[in-house]
């Protein structure tokens, strides 16, 4: 997959062109696709209709599913993951050969043969080590050690009394300024904008609180880790969907994972 990405982005978008490659224009023209929300089907006729407006021998691809085949190897990948409608368990591990909840009985299956209940899981170990690969991003995580001023005020989490329990707890941990600091968030909304709806879809957001203030709650900044699927709320049950993200920090937490650290050169973990 690395050497694949390496191609693209040398790959001249067409014959002599200088300014876009391959990867580059499918980026420019995803980015559109997802900051004005438009469907799959639209972005394949404007694939198609810029790349007619190119030179014949252009490069770009004519479908969506293509450019987001190019994407798969930048590690934008997710998990499709069965729930059961009760929101018992998970159809993972020992539980994923199963048709049929262990413990409340409802099927996997509709008539249909498609899943009852369905939530996404975008790994985040994935795009924390993207932000490390970053010189910009990996001087940023270190923002709440070497750039906040320390005047006993509260204007970033790091000025709290949790976060100094927390470094006199785990000194180990606070003699690192990189290891990471995260919160978080989750609510309810209606995809479908009617107000009418009751439906309830659930997103799980991952904020990084070494970032400065300014920093921190920007979108690019806030990782989407779960997307529960509706109609209706996981309530007391969202444990259930959590458990794959809450191994993966386990694991950050526990064992930590080696990254490169392109500000200051060096590998962390």
């Amino acid at each position: 997959m690395h050497d694949r990405l390496k191609d693209d982005a040398a790959l001249p978008l067409w014959p002599g062109c200088k300014k876009a490659s391959k990867l580059s224009a499918v980026l420019t023209l995803y980015n559109l696709k997802v900051g004005h929300q438009v469907s799959d089907v639209f972005f394949t006729e404007m694939l198609t209709a810029v790349s007619e407006l190119l030179p014949d021998d252009n490069v770009l691809p004519r479908r969506t599913y293509e450019a987001k085949q190019m994407l798969k190897s930048i590690g934008l990948v997710h998990e499709r993951i069965h729930a059961c409608p009760n929101n018992c368990i998970l159809y993972r591990k020992e539980y994923a050969t199963f048709d049929e909840c262990p413990k409340c009985g409802l099927k996997r299956y509709k008539t249909n043969n498609s899943p009852s209940k369905v939530m996404w899981y975008f790994p985040v170990l994935p795009g924390l080590r993207r932000l490390y690969a970053s010189v910009e991003d990996a001087k940023n995580l270190t923002w709440h050690h070497d750039g906040r001023t320390k005047d006993g005020m509260l204007r970033h989490p790091a000025d709290s009394p949790q976060w100094k329990t927390f470094d006199d707890t785990y000194k180990d941990f606070e003699n690192e300024p990189r290891n990471l600091r995260l919160a978080l968030s989750t609510d309810g909304m209606n995809p479908h904008r009617l107000q009418s709806s009751s439906h309830s879809t659930w997103p799980v957001i991952l904020m990084i609180y070494n970032l400065a203030p300014w920093l921190c709650m920007k979108r690019k900044y806030m990782m989407m880790s779960i997307l529960i699927s509706g109609p209706i709320q996981p309530g007391n049950d969202i444990d259930v969907y959590l458990a794959p993200l809450v191994e993966d920090l386990k694991l950050l937490c526990e064992e930590g994972i080696e990254v490169y650290d392109a500000h200051k050169k060096t590998s962390l973990g």
